[in-house]
């Protein structure tokens, strides 16, 4: 595969002043890929846009962190299927493209005398040295941590080797013209599409106030501790946080090595999530706001009980997404243009079977969750 084909976010200005395709992409994030990646398997004309990321804060997206938590077990059927799919479509990615995006590390749960439901991936805990083995009695046997951007960029590979076109650039303006819409981007020129699917995510404008879709501020937690402090690297989900303010807490443990030191990540799930009010509150969260995170103080005192004291914190940094009324991501269509948005967490590990699922249920894909050549 070309070398400019595998950077799949960087591609020169079209030599045509106007080009049309038959689907614009809006967002080059997990999803957005994983849509645009399903897109260009029906041999469809597909322009992909991405905005640059990094020092802008407007356009810090959660997938510029190094990992995301993966895992098959849900007590949620809808998200156990998905997950479950995904794995394998994820896996036919790493193979087509030998880019590695998924690293299998045990996923731990308290589970208590709880039983799993029926085709659960769970299995019980080996006793053991560590924390790990005191805190939990169950582990996820399909889990691990996906790394975002190797993900996005093996997606944007493949669909860019079908003919599919990428900018890396935000689009500044989407105006409906006759049937279709003419997409203005901050850099280069404009083309016009059929249809136009949004996958920004949190800062999809269209998404904040409608079908009681919410926009809400977290911050994940990094911490730093000599590298054998833990028995090796592991994630979690406990349903025992230690504070009230919180329904569960979630962590990566020791993922990362740096120097003799390793990195554990922490974050939680409010039992009162912190709201943003608008797409400009959004920005001032990423521009500092963040800072303000109303449960820091017992977010970080969660991390010492659980850790013991062990792990200095080294840094706080912040996310959003787009919380939904029935905690399953939304869909929203309006004449030909789409809004895809929220759950985030949950549909960063489920990206490409919901991109597959929802471009059948919109009529606009065939190869739904089929093996690509």
């Amino acid at each position: 595969m070309s070398s400019r084909a595998a950077c799949g976010r960087c591609w020169p200005r079209w030599r045509r002043r106007d080009m049309h395709f038959d689907f614009a992409v809006v967002g080059n994030g997990l999803l957005g890929a994983a849509v645009l990646h399903a897109l260009s398997q029906e041999s469809r004309r597909v322009v992909g846009f991405g905005a640059p990321y990094g020092a802008q804060a407007r356009y810090y997206s959660s997938h510029e962190d190094d990992s995301r938590l993966v895992r098959t077990h849900h007590d949620d059927a809808y998200w156990e299927e998905l997950t479950t799919r995904n794995l394998q479509l994820l896996r036919q990615v790493e193979e087509a493209t030998g880019v590695t995006v998924f690293r299998p590390l045990p996923v731990y749960y308290r589970r208590g005398s709880s039983a799993a439901p029926p085709g659960s991936s769970l299995r019980a805990v080996a006793t053991g040295p560590g924390r790990a083995h005191d805190l939990f009695d169950a582990e996820d046997v399909h889990g691990g941590i996906v790394h975002p951007k190797e993900y996005i960029r093996a997606l944007n590979a493949l669909a860019v080797s079908r003919g599919a076109r990428l900018h890396a650039a935000a689009v500044d303006r989407v105006v409906r013209e006759g049937e279709g819409y003419r997409l203005v981007p901050h850099d280069g020129d404009s083309v016009t599409a059929d249809v136009v699917i949004s996958t920004r995510g949190a800062f999809s404008e269209e998404a904040p106030g409608t079908s009681g879709a919410t926009l809400v501020g977290k911050v994940l937690i990094y911490c730093a501790a000599p590298r054998g402090a833990e028995q090796g690297a592991y994630c979690f989900i406990d349903s025992r946080p230690g504070a009230s303010v919180f329904k569960d807490r979630y962590g990566f443990v020791q993922y990362r090595s740096e120097g003799r030191e390793a990195l554990s990540k922490f974050g939680f799930t409010e039992a009162r999530y912190w709201r943003l009010r608008d797409p400009e509150d959004l920005r001032r969260w990423f521009q500092g706001g963040y800072q303000d995170y109303p449960y820091l103080r017992e977010a970080l005192g969660c991390i010492e009980d659980f850790t013991g004291g062990g792990h200095r914190v080294v840094d706080i940094k912040p996310c959003a997404f787009t919380v939904t009324p029935d905690g399953k991501p939304l869909i929203r269509r309006e004449h030909n243009h789409i809004t895809m948005t929220g759950c985030n967490g949950s549909l960063a590990k489920c990206n490409q079977a919901f991109a597959h699922d929802a471009l059948a249920q919109l009529g606009l894909g065939t190869a739904a969750g089929k093996a690509f050549h």
